[in-house]
């Protein structure tokens, strides 16, 4: 009786340390795709367009794809439209930016290049979020305007043919 009573004792608590691993793993899996507190240090440096309203850069953008910069001690943001480049000053408050007097230049651009549709979403008023390494800006009604991505370092890939 008390070897039996021995023996459930270790299987429960078998079970439980078990039960306890798994809910551990479960949580640092929704922990990792949860949104991130938005800081200068994780906004800072460079962003690349990867989605506007919807659709996805490379098919509405034929040369460069769009870029973003933050600057905090400015309190600017500039980067490229797809052929023009532009800037303007930005107030950020509770994840919400306004950026409304973005100026750009003029250059004649070719082929295909939504710069008009990207420059008036940035003109707008936005709510940010980052979650997986993407920076979404969504409207008032929390439909995703535009997604940015870090661009791809390519110095270390190229050095490894080399």
């Amino acid at each position: 009786m008390k070897n039996e009573l021995i023996m459930r004792t270790k299987k429960n608590q078998t079970v439980f340390i078990v039960m306890i691993a798994i809910a551990a793993i479960t949580m640092q899996g929704c922990a990792s795709s949860r949104n991130v507190a938005l800081t200068q240090k994780n906004l800072e440096g460079s962003w690349v367009l990867k989605t506007l309203n919807g659709k996805d850069v490379g098919t509405i953008f034929s040369q460069t794809k769009p870029t973003l910069q933050f600057d905090f001690t400015e309190k600017t943001i500039h980067g490229t439209g797809g052929c023009n480049s532009y800037t303007g000053r930005f107030i950020m408050i509770n994840n919400l930016l306004n950026s409304p007097e973005i100026v750009s230049t003029k250059r004649f651009c070719f082929g295909a290049n939504a710069e008009d549709e990207f420059l008036k979403a940035m003109r707008e008023d936005k709510n940010l979020s980052l979650k997986d390494g993407i920076l979404r800006m969504t409207d008032e009604k929390k439909n995703v305007v535009m997604e940015f991505e870090r661009p791809i370092d390519m110095t270390n890939t190229l050095m490894t043919f080399f």
